[in-house]
């Protein structure tokens, strides 16, 4: 006689049995996922071992003029540390800027400034005096929690002169090309001075060759920049990936119990292969950063919208050993790690809910439905919002400030919970 558990055959049988009408969702992970992490980990890095350095190459504490903020900070003044590191891989060197903000400490750089019309995809800042952040509270001491939270391709800029640290415009909205404007995509949605007034202390990431990451010396904030590199056998990866071990190493240094991952677009990416390849953060939230490479469309005229940039492309090596749906299971591997995968149903941007398909919430339920099943001892699922804007909206803060709270309370079921969440419109 052979011992069935009947709950995990029934599971299996409609996960298999379903998933006719949809991809196969072959991963190309053909080995154990602990197996297949050491090989994304070894094709992104070029060693088997993840960094272990964690004291940052500058430390440098920010007090910036109260009047360098706008939008609803306007008026507060910073509490800022950036910690710097510099990135090395063969004959490319780059530097890689995280802002360092603590709990309640008032706000961070670069909230979305009053003066300027946003762009297409991007909503509005408040108008000065908005806003709920009341008087400033300096931190007495670390928070418990970090929250490292990655702007993707959304970045500050250092603005005219190389020593600027912040994005910092004329209040009035003058003297502003154009040029100036695409070239300082900040954090419009206000995301981690939100994580601050909730009590968390916050690591803010940006994308590499944008924001403080590039001071206009190499001439370009494309990622096609890479490509050359890649061809000469540079690993490219390691420019996007390693800040963020670094900094984690760091928050391990600092005495953080807790470390948390939320990340929009390109830092939604970002959070997918950082939360796969280091167990160290335990629940993870990418934003609008991905779907599995068999979802994706290529718009007319937008060859980018699901596509991704340079790093999302299927073509970059690590995918060849680990690709999303890999991705998605190790983000779970160990017991009592978390990720909320979130995406929003009429994106301006790219990785749509249905993914401009009609059956679209079917094949996101499948490759759930698929993970879940494996081998993973944690829990993985996908929550999509009615948004419309690429960003972290006010449906995303109310899931993730939830999910946050009762996770560090030990009360956050979300294997019981995912598909019933408040504003999450996908149902079993």
């Amino acid at each position: 006689l052979v011992a069935v558990n009947m709950e995990s055959f029934i599971v299996a049988l409609f996960v298999w049995g379903t998933s006719s009408a949809f991809p196969p969702w072959n991963s190309t992970c053909t080995a154990t996922l602990s197996t297949c992490r050491q090989q994304l980990i070894t094709s992104a890095f070029g060693s088997p071992n993840l960094p272990h350095k964690s004291m940052p190459d500058a430390i440098i504490h920010i007090p910036a003029n109260a009047n360098d903020t706008g939008g609803q900070t306007k008026g507060i003044t910073l509490n800022t540390t950036l910690l710097q590191w510099t990135i090395v891989d063969g004959p490319l060197s780059l530097n890689a800027t995280v802002f360092w903000t603590l709990n309640a400490s008032g706000t961070v750089p670069a909230d979305y400034p009053y003066s300027i019309q946003p762009g297409r995809g991007q909503s509005a800042g408040q108008t000065p005096g908005d806003g709920d952040t009341g008087p400033q509270a300096p931190p007495r001491t670390l928070s418990d929690t970090l929250v490292l939270y990655h702007n993707g391709h959304e970045a500050h800029w250092l603005g005219s002169r190389a020593q600027d640290p912040l994005c910092v415009r004329d209040p009035r909205g003058e003297n502003l090309t154009h040029e100036w404007i695409a070239s300082c995509w900040m954090n419009y949605d206000t995301t981690a001075g939100w994580l601050n007034e909730l009590g968390y202390d916050v690591m803010e990431f940006n994308m590499p060759l944008r924001g403080p990451n590039n001071n206009g010396s190499l001439g370009t904030m494309s990622h096609s920049f890479f490509q050359k590199y890649e061809d000469e056998g540079v690993h490219t990866m390691k420019f996007f990936l390693e800040p963020i071990i670094l900094a984690v190493n760091f928050a391990v240094a600092q005495g953080y119990q807790n470390i948390a991952m939320i990340g929009l677009s390109g830092g939604g990416w970002s959070t997918t292969v950082a939360a796969a390849i280091d167990p160290r953060i335990n629940i993870s939230f990418p934003v609008a950063g991905s779907i599995p490479f068999a979802m994706r469309t290529e718009y007319k005229g937008d060859p980018y919208h699901d596509l991704g940039d340079y790093e999302q492309l299927r073509a970059r090596p690590m995918y060849n050993f680990c690709d999303y749906l890999c991705m998605y299971q190790l983000a779970a591997l160990e017991p009592h790690r978390l990720q909320l995968q979130m995406l929003h149903e009429e994106d301006p941007c790219c990785f749509r809910g249905g993914g401009g398909r009609p059956d679209g919430h079917e094949e996101i339920l499948d490759y759930n439905r698929k993970i879940q099943a494996s081998s993973i001892e944690g829990y993985m699922c996908t929550a999509i919002t009615t948004g419309n804007v690429h960003e972290v909206n006010l449906r995303d803060k109310t899931i993730i400030g939830m999910a946050l709270y009762s996770w560090l309370n030990g009360q956050f079921d979300l294997k019981s919970t995912c598909y019933l969440l408040p504003y999450n419109i996908i149902r079993l």
